[in-house]
């Protein structure tokens, strides 16, 4: 139960709750223009500090106005009054004022000042313990005070979406563990199911890490057969290679045969086309008639003088002789070009033999440099073979694993449709004052809804016309009201807060209904409900209606706009946040206190306080 709400500034309105129904009204003065705003007044501040005096990470209120405040919460926990003081500028530790005997941990003492005190973390456990009786034990995916506690105090806008998630960005199995475990099912199913996703994510990564993305376990055994086919006829020419060491050597000298022997064809030709000419020649070469001779002899006499003339016998015989020579030396060069065209016959065929000896070697064995590229090609096949199948294993064993999971899920699913049975009877009484409170509201039965399959827990609220944005908000109303007094019945937390903006679009018919409704139920069950309204959103005339006498809830302290002081910290101000080097000297100094102390909170999804924070309501 929550008792006061107060700071070390005088300006600052403490609040006084008492048990049963809490509405804090903001006021708004008819001198107020339509440039005058309530965002200023402190109602959702209000709420946020309860929320940081109770573990929060306080993005909401470490702003450079509020850096030299402290704010002090009286709150009744395990049966014991407690007076906690957080300072907004250095957080780390809540300090404490009360009986401590029957808490969880023991508190520190300040050596300083003499207080006792927690450090946040400490406080949180403590929280935890006395007011959800939380595990108490350190394991994964496990409910804490923070993953719970937003059940019962939403205090940003996006906490109003949905009965089941205070942020949309919850990790779902955030939410699992905290509905499971505040609906007095089996959470640890809920951390199991967590388990399994993690396991089945990360078997999926590395399944996409084993191969790429186009290939396909089908296409790597298919390419593990042709590799080994390939291996295999490798294998055979390697068991078969012959190395001969001077096979470079007698290749060179096959190679040089092959030239010589080209050569002397060539020159061959060349002697065959030249012998050829010299046939013709010597054929060609017959003497003329000597008629021809005389008359030549005839024409010589009259051009030539006496004394230089022969007789025609003797050009007769000098003409003889000419010829006689000419075939002569015809003759002599067809018998040396004969000679040598035989020689060279003679060559060829004796370096073809060569040749063909050589070659024959060569077909018969390999250079040792083949082998050697043999070999490694087999050599990187084979490593290639033995990766190509270890990776094939891999994705069979996690395919495998997978399927594992699966199967193991679903396994999951059969015990927790049977733990719910054997629950049914507490999950019943969960049910029904579900409905009972929606018809309360709306004269038509809601329905609360929990499925299970082999992905985990599915929750679910049903009302008829539940697309109205109304509607939406008296879902996570009556959810959260069930919630509550589930708990304050087993004697836990007995306390809920709800900011105005969980009936702004409320008909106020329904915004009646449900403060009855609440008020009803926290008398019954002696808990706490406290929420923020503007008064032009409160239903008077419609509680008026119902016959709900709604003054004696009505809180003593309403907020005004009509001067600053009105407000709930007395002055108003733009929500700046504190200066970073300020904001670093302080977590300096909380390390130096509490070295291992970090604010481990949920709220750590929300919007950076480093942004500019609007106007609070």
């Amino acid at each position: 139960m929550i008792h006061r709400i107060s700071a070390n500034q005088p300006t600052f309105q403490a609040i006084d709750f008492k048990p049963g129904l809490n509405v804090i009204l903001a006021k708004c003065t008819e001198s107020s223009t339509t440039k005058d705003t309530r965002n200023g007044l402190g109602k959702s501040l209000l709420l946020a500090i309860i929320d940081y005096c109770l573990g929060g990470d306080g993005k909401d209120i470490k702003i450079e106005p509020l850096k030299d405040w402290s704010f002090t919460l009286d709150i009744t926990i395990s049966g014991a009054r407690v007076q906690v003081t957080r300072f907004v500028e250095n957080g780390s530790r809540v300090y404490v004022e009360g009986v401590t005997d029957d808490l969880c941990v023991k508190p520190e003492i300040d050596t300083d000042n003499g207080q006792m005190f927690y450090h946040n973390d400490q406080w949180k456990t403590v929280l935890g313990v006395a007011l959800f009786e939380t595990p108490s034990d350190s394991q994964k995916y496990q409910p804490t005070f923070r993953s719970l506690f937003p059940y019962f105090l939403r205090i940003s806008q996006k906490a109003y979406f949905d009965p089941f998630s205070f942020f949309p960005k919850t990790r779902r199995w955030q939410n699992e563990v905290a509905i499971t475990f505040l609906l007095g099912l089996n959470w640890e199913h809920a951390t199991r199911w967590e388990e399994y996703r993690v396991q089945e994510d990360r078997l999926k990564s590395y399944g996409k890490y084993l191969k790429d993305e186009d290939a396909t376990l089908g296409k790597l055994e298919t390419g593990l057969i042709n590799l080994r086919s390939q291996l295999q006829q490798d294998r055979l020419a390697l068991n078969s290679f012959r190395v001969l060491p001077q096979y470079e050597q007698i290749e060179r000298e096959v190679n040089e045969l092959t030239s010589e022997i080209q050569f002397l064809v060539n020159k061959n030709i060349t002697y065959k086309r030249r012998e050829t000419q010299y046939n013709r020649a010597v054929q060609d070469e017959t003497p003329p008639p000597e008629s021809v001779l005389e008359d030549l002899y005839n024409e010589v006499k009259v051009v030539f003088p006496e004394g230089m003339k022969r007789t025609l016998e003797e050009a007769r015989n000098f003409h003889k002789q000419v010829l006689s020579n000419r075939r002569a030396f015809l003759q002599g060069e067809l018998q040396n070009i004969v000679h040598k065209i035989q020689m060279n016959i003679k060559i060829i065929a004796t370096k073809t033999d060569r040749r063909c000896e050589l070659l024959q070697i060569l077909e018969a064995h390999g250079a040792l440099a083949e082998w050697t590229a043999l070999n490694d090609r087999y050599v990187k096949a084979k490593a290639e073979e033995e990766r190509l199948s270890r990776e094939i294993q891999a994705i069979k064993g996690n395919q495998s694993k997978i399927k594992d999971i699966k199967i193991a899920r679903t396994e999951l699913s059969k015990i927790a449709e049977q733990d719910k049975d054997d629950r049914i009877e507490m999950w019943s009484e969960v049910v029904q004052e579900f409905n009972r409170l929606s018809l309360l509201l709306y004269d038509q039965q809601g329905t609360l809804i929990l499925d299970i399959d082999e992905s985990g827990y599915k929750f679910d609220v049903n009302i008829e016309r539940s697309e109205s944005d109304g509607i939406k908000r008296m879902k996570i109303f009556c959810f959260d009201v069930t919630l509550l007094k589930l708990w304050a019945q087993k004697g836990k937390i007995d306390f809920l807060l709800h900011d105005s903006i969980m009936f702004d679009p409320v008909d106020s018919r329904q915004r009646a209904s449900a403060l009855a409704a609440i008020s009803e139920i926290t008398q019954k069950v002696n808990a706490q409900y406290i929420c923020t309204f503007n008064e032009d959103a409160f239903p008077f005339d419609e509680c008026a209606l119902i016959s709900f006498d709604y003054e004696p809830f009505i809180n003593s302290v309403r907020l005004t706009d009509d001067e600053p002081s009105g407000s709930l910290c007395g002055f108003r101000f733009e929500a700046q946040p504190i200066q970073k080097h300020e904001r670093r000297s302080k977590r300096k100094s909380n390390k130096s206190q509490h070295p291992d102390e970090h604010e481990n909170d949920h709220d750590k999804h929300s919007e950076s306080v480093e942004q500019k924070l609007p106007l609070f309501e």
